[in-house]
């Protein structure tokens, strides 16, 4: 990777107990100097709470004037734009287009999930049976694994966000479309579209796009060493 790099993450989840600190953070100090790093939104899990004192360190690199990289924020459905303005002072964009090396357009694709955004109540109500079992010592689960423990809803949440992305794409004559929100890595061409989703960081495998010498790679982080897993 050179200093022309741009790296595409997403759904960190700072502040999230289900964040491997350690693993994210030495995927931070492998990044090059200099490199664009774009925060593919949901960086935060909540804007308002604030962050245990090892997520704050990695929240303080990630801000605007790091020395290490040019960070790029685009807003999530846990940390939308506004709020980020407001309580961390941050510049934050709904969306990124690249020209090179093709029109691209990254965002985070929450935009695209017709399932979760007519389903507002039953995330509520399941927010609390959530709480509730916690309170009964059962196990703590993100919202993520209990998604792809159920995977009927699940699939269909994913085909709804890849379908919608890739029809926006093409209304916008992009050729790649760069999305996260899902928690699962895809790379998928069809009809002269790519849909590449950069998974998440809260489960154990964890991916990262690198857009170098005009060429788009998915990655997996593997803690120590970087795996190619695109398809195209």
């Amino acid at each position: 990777m050179n200093q022309k790099t741009t790296i595409v993450i997403s759904d960190v989840h700072l502040g999230c107990r289900h964040l491997n600190t350690a693993k994210f953070e030495r995927f931070l100090d492998s990044l090059p100097k200099g490199c664009r790093l774009v925060l593919n939104g949901d960086t935060l899990d909540a804007t308002h709470a604030p962050l245990p004192p090892e997520h704050q360190r990695l929240m303080e690199r990630l801000l605007p004037g790091n020395p290490e990289w040019e960070t790029v924020w685009i807003e999530g459905n846990h940390d939308q734009a506004e709020a980020l303005r407001r309580n961390h002072s941050l510049a934050v964009h709904p969306y990124l287009h690249l020209r090179e090396p093709r029109k691209t357009v990254i965002l985070h694709g929450a935009c695209f999930d017709v399932l979760g955004n007519n389903l507002k109540h039953g995330i509520r109500l399941f927010r609390a049976l959530h709480r509730a079992r916690i309170q009964l010592g059962l196990s703590d689960l993100h919202f993520s694994e209990y998604a792809q423990r159920w995977r009927a809803p699940y699939w269909l949440m994913r085909f709804l966000v890849r379908f919608n992305a890739m029809r926006h794409a093409r209304r916008l004559g992009a050729s790649t479309v760069i999305c996260g929100h899902v928690h699962q890595q895809e790379d998928i061409q069809k009809k002269g579209i790519r849909y590449i989703n950069t998974g998440g960081w809260l489960g154990e495998q964890n991916f990262y796009l690198e857009i170098s010498n005009g060429n788009m790679t998915l990655r997996q982080w593997g803690g120590h060493k970087t795996t190619d897993r695109s398809k195209s």
